[in-house]
């Protein structure tokens, strides 16, 4: 696991990295909400100065079959994003 960024250069310019977090990378938007949100504040908890980032080409918010349902008709987005105060600050 990798957590926090990292600094190297690049023809002399600085540059910070930050790592894409596996489990996120292969459970959004396939678990539940309340699992992603767990993993984030087990992280949190765990190593409280981390830093966990997401990236994607966003084909599983809509382009591949199956997912624009999921993601935006049944309220996976919705769900994932609800403010409730679940993590901490």
């Amino acid at each position: 696991k990798l957590h926090g960024y990292y600094i190297t250069e690049n023809e002399g310019r600085l540059l910070k990295i930050f790592p894409d977090d596996e489990y996120l990378r292969y459970s959004i938007p396939w678990a539940k909400p309340e699992e992603t949100i767990a993993y984030l504040r087990q992280m949190a908890e765990k190593h409280p100065e981390t830093i966990v980032s997401f990236g994607d080409d966003g084909e599983k918010f809509g382009s591949w079959p199956g997912t624009k349902e999921h993601v935006y008709e049944k309220g996976w987005l919705r769900d994932m994003f609800r403010p409730s105060g679940r993590m901490p600050t």
